[in-house]
């Protein structure tokens, strides 16, 4: 992900909040690794970013990222 740049309540580059997993991965790519968050929501790793979709909606609802993604 070369796009960086941050939108307060929309996103940041091309993920987008409520985009569904199969939408992030059209954007971004497919992520290196899955798994579910203790609250049950699912998470997908791209290096050091992770993305969050909610478990009822399963729209992104959390984007973060570790040191080496900035």
């Amino acid at each position: 992900m070369t796009d960086m740049s941050f939108s307060p309540y929309k996103g940041v580059g091309s993920i987008l909040f409520d985009m569904k997993p199969a939408e992030v991965e059209l954007a971004v790519g497919k992520p290196s690794s899955t798994s579910t968050s203790g609250r049950g929501e699912f998470e997908e790793h791209r290096g050091d970013i992770t993305v969050r979709s909610d478990s009822e909606t399963n729209g992104v609802v959390e984007i973060s990222f570790g040191p080496a993604a900035v």
